[in-house]
């Protein structure tokens, strides 16, 4: 489920935004009310995707989970810093900060405020919240700045011209002074991490027969300085993740090939490697499998590590890859795999549950749609929640949620009616002939316990329909 944010403004904006990898922040609540936040312990992100060096609370860490991109602070509080990249019809960064301004559902209030600005010499502007922001987001504390890159940067095959830096009001002035654009040479950048398909290429083509993927992984040491870092444990010292551009962000663990072959043991017990002052370190990286071969398109590869210790507290976000999985050919079926226990709803879907969900319960609720323009509610349908027999009030589990919708009110959803005021809709799961069956915007957002269980069966496809459907 890959959360877009789409600014949308009639016979104005042509090409519009995709969040696909980036930095989200989560700040405490207690730090929410502070208007100069201090920076001096703040801790350095650097982003080769997105192409910038930033600085955020070192209290920020980053948290699992998040579809859209790397999200750092407390457990489950509200975005306050992310990036994303744009592109418009026109050169300036104004008439996206317009159009955000203007957007039908109102994410900075019902009369915001433009403000042109200069940020690493290129053109920028700010939109500022409302007073009544809260009040009509539900709770937002945002502001947006969209600045012009030097130079058009080229993300998961796409070429965008701005970023867009939406952020706590209460922290994005600080976090504006420090942004910096990487140099061409990112000698601006402490550290960095390259990826790199092996041969040498940002993209390819892969199917269920041409596994494993192989990696260059470049780290390249900018500093005057001898580092030393761990490079061994994935679930510590660094992470990649593949994104499909519809099912979302899993993480995946690579097996470090030349690691291995130089300490001629596990990598779990591998001395910290250590890079030299203006040098480089190379390896390879072994993907065994994506997550979801069966489910073909594009995907977008990324690294994350932790910045060397004698740089200070950091995160270091590689380059983004894109690897696009062949459909299957004509003649070739899936084959599905039937769960220990089934659901068969009267709606006319179909779902494999695994035998630790012997014993779950349906529960009945109704999902609600409202006019774009907000306020009064047009529309509704059947909302079936599949709850694992482990739930309790006092210790509630994920639910798998499925929005039934009609013919008619699924070609209608986002023009005369929205199912969510962060303007994200709903992703299709399946159809029959009378219904639509999607998964509800933002669902696992709450990253109640069994998230990932649920996540892995809707990936892959525990739900058919028509139930015939194999």
């Amino acid at each position: 489920m890959k959360k877009r944010w789409y600014i949308t403004r009639e016979g104005s904006v042509t090409k519009h935004v995709v969040t696909l990898t980036g930095v989200l922040c989560l700040a405490a609540a207690v730090l929410a009310a502070a208007d100069e936040p201090s920076d001096a312990n703040w801790q350095t992100f650097v982003d080769g995707a997105y192409k910038v060096v930033l600085r955020c609370p070192s209290e920020w860490t980053p948290t699992p989970g998040y579809d859209v991109a790397p999200a750092f602070g407390p457990q489950h509080q509200a975005p306050a810093f992310m990036l994303d990249a744009a592109e418009s019809d026109s050169d300036a960064a104004q008439q996206l900060c317009k159009g955000a301004a203007e957007h039908v559902v109102q994410p900075f209030g019902t009369n915001p405020t433009i403000r042109p600005m200069k940020v690493q010499g290129q053109s920028a502007c700010l939109v500022w919240p409302s007073p009544d922001q809260k009040r009509i987001t539900g709770g937002s504390n945002d502001a947006l700045l969209v600045v012009k890159y030097p130079e058009p940067v080229k993300i998961g095959g796409e070429l965008y011209s701005f970023l867009r830096l939406t952020a706590d009001k209460n922290y994005i002035m600080p976090l504006i002074r420090d942004l910096q654009f990487l140099a061409p040479d990112a000698q601006n950048a402490p550290f960095l991490m390259e990826i790199a398909l092996e041969g040498g290429e940002s993209s390819g083509t892969a199917s269920e027969r041409v596994f494993p993927i192989v990696l260059t992984v470049m780290l390249k040491n900018n500093s005057g300085r001898v580092l030393h870092f761990p490079f061994s444990d994935p679930t510590t010292d660094y992470r990649f993740s593949v994104s499909h551009e519809r099912w979302g962000r899993t993480v995946v663990t690579g097996k470090y090939q030349e690691l291995e072959r130089q300490h001629k043991t596990a990598p779990s017990t591998a001395e910290p490697l250590t890079v030299g002052p203006h040098a480089s370190y190379q390896t390879k990286l072994e993907i065994s499998s994506l997550y979801q071969t069966q489910n073909p398109g594009n995907y977008t590869i990324q690294g994350q590590m932790k910045l060397p210790m004698e740089l200070g507290a950091g995160l270091v976000n590689s380059n983004s890859l894109t690897i696009t999985v062949a459909a299957i050919q004509e003649g070739e079926t899936h084959q599905h795999r039937p769960g220990a226990v089934q659901y068969q709803s009267p709606y006319g879907f179909c779902i494999s549950l695994p035998e630790n969900w012997k014993g779950f319960s349906v529960v009945e609720e109704r999902w609600k749609g409202y006019a774009p323009s907000g306020g009064s509610q047009v529309t509704e349908g059947p909302l079936v929640r599949i709850r694992n027999p482990e739930w309790t009030e006092s210790n509630p589990r994920e639910d798998i949620p499925i929005m039934v919708f009609t013919s008619k009110q699924w070609q209608s959803l986002g023009t005369t009616f929205i199912v969510s005021a962060a303007g994200v809709g709903p992703n299709e799961l399946g159809r029959n002939s009378k219904y639509i069956f999607a998964l509800p915007p933002r669902y696992n957002y709450d990253l109640l316990d069994g998230w990932e269980e649920v996540d892995t069966m809707l990936r892959g496809h525990a739900l058919r329909a028509p139930c015939g459907r194999q």
